[in-house]
């Protein structure tokens, strides 16, 4: 069995292993280890059958999967797919063994198998993978792969000019979608070309809230900028058929799955809002309610950890109520350490009537956290016009919510002298 720390890596070819969607620990564990360790292996998961294509090497599938019948294998084998199956030894889910080798893929192996071990399968199975695959297991000893992508694109240095990264996140992870699409269509109205897109780990709903397509998602966009030609204006997301409104920013849909979380991670969503910010003059990032870290290095929050880090201004959304200031107090100790102490700004999504609790709410937060530590403080009202362009899944009309975007989007990013406004270096979206 070959040992994949011998394993030698040509850049000029990648391979690809499609992982059949599953609910078991195998594929999440599989496609974190290939995430970090391995540079000459790219994982895409596979939701449909259709989704399988000639750029795919090798489909890893376990026994409780519906793509399981002879048709299906049959064309994969046609088109010269390696099979490998993974069933439950206990035999308490999916088909088991026997099935598997009923149906002809005679190369399986246990889900409890570690995911380094099935890397040397891949590679026994697929002999050309030989000189293609590159497992790191001494991370320190060598830059990552995410930062050597970074670091050149189609061979060339990347510019050090770019636009403005906005991450809104904070515990009110749900309004924080609405703050984070009020804002970016504010952006491109009045400042400039805008990309808004979707980090949420646990909670991507951008799609959704705004009647967007979920494809291309970020995972599309990180292919496109670690083996492709790294222009992310490809993977933009369109409006779903039928949709009711037009964004006059640029979408990109988050993971169609949350249980893709771990195809995300902290570097790779770093990469990719920097290269997002060498395109479009702003770009918005919804992060995910939870920073903290999880034992045993899982990076489980690691693409809203990313986010929040890289951010040239980022936004904490919380409720207007005791309740919500200490969830924020909980969110703004990540967010410190993540930041390295930098400032940040707080947005409650509601405005009391009462002059005396939303005078409270502003001194209680900022005795709490530290004045250092806040930027500014507003109150965006979420009135009707939300509740309708939500219920309509478009961009709120103007009123009261919208006024506040305007401000909020002065007060992050004050407009240019006149005659000095940054030319956009994009074309908007068409309808």
């Amino acid at each position: 069995m070959v040992d994949p720390t011998q394993l030698h890596h040509h850049p000029s070819e990648v391979r690809t292993v499609g992982l059949v969607a599953s609910h078991r620990a195998w594929r999440t564990e599989f496609a974190r280890y290939v995430q970090d360790h391995i540079t000459g292996l790219r994982v895409r998961v596979l939701r449909d059958p259709r989704a399988i294509d000639d750029s795919i090497d090798v489909v890893v599938i376990d026994d409780s999967s519906t793509f399981l019948n002879r048709e299906s294998l049959r064309q994969l084998r046609e088109a010269g797919v390696q099979i490998i199956g993974i069933y439950d030894p206990s035999e308490h889910q999916g088909q088991g063994q026997a099935h598997l080798n009923r149906l002809g893929i005679a190369d399986v192996a246990s889900a409890e198998l570690m995911a380094s071990q099935l890397v040397q399968l891949i590679q026994e199975v697929t002999k050309d993978l030989d000189e293609d695959l590159e497992a790191d297991l001494a991370a320190t000893l060598a830059p990552s792969p995410a930062m050597s992508a970074m670091a050149r694109v189609n061979g060339a240095e990347l510019p050090t000019e770019r636009g403005a990264i906005i991450t809104v996140g904070g515990p009110a992870s749900l309004v924080a979608v609405e703050v984070a699409v009020g804002l970016a269509a504010e952006l491109a109205t009045e400042r400039g070309t805008t990309l808004l897109v979707d980090v949420d780990e646990t909670t991507p709903i951008l799609s959704a809230r705004l009647g967007y397509r979920l494809e291309p998602t970020v995972l599309d966009a990180m292919e496109r900028l670690y083996y492709g030609d790294g222009d992310l204006s490809t993977t933009v997301t369109e409006p779903a058929q039928g949709a009711n409104g037009f964004a006059p920013m640029h979408v990109l849909a988050g993971i169609a799955n949350p249980d893709d979380w771990s195809l995300l991670g902290r570097d790779r969503c770093t990469d990719l809002l920097r290269r997002a910010a060498e395109q479009w003059n702003h770009v918005v990032a919804v992060s995910g309610p939870r920073l903290g870290s999880m034992p045993q290095g899982i990076d489980r929050y690691g693409a809203s950890q990313g986010a929040v880090a890289v951010g040239d201004r980022v936004i904490g959304v919380c409720e207007p109520t005791p309740t919500g200031v200490l969830l924020a107090l909980d969110w703004l100790i990540e967010a410190r350490r993540l930041r390295n102490g930098a400032p940040v700004w707080i947005v409650f999504a509601g405005r009391p009537r009462s002059a005396t609790q939303r005078a409270d709410l502003v001194e209680t937060i900022s005795r709490e956290a530290g004045s250092e530590l806040i930027s500014g403080v507003m109150f965006a009202p979420i009135g009707p016009e939300v509740e309708r362009a939500c219920w309509e899944a478009r961009v709120p009309s103007r009123g009261r919510f919208t006024k506040a975007m305007k401000e909020l989007a002065a007060e992050l990013l004050p407009a240019p002298a006149p005659g000095r406004r940054r030319r956009a270096r994009r074309e908007q979206p068409v309808s």
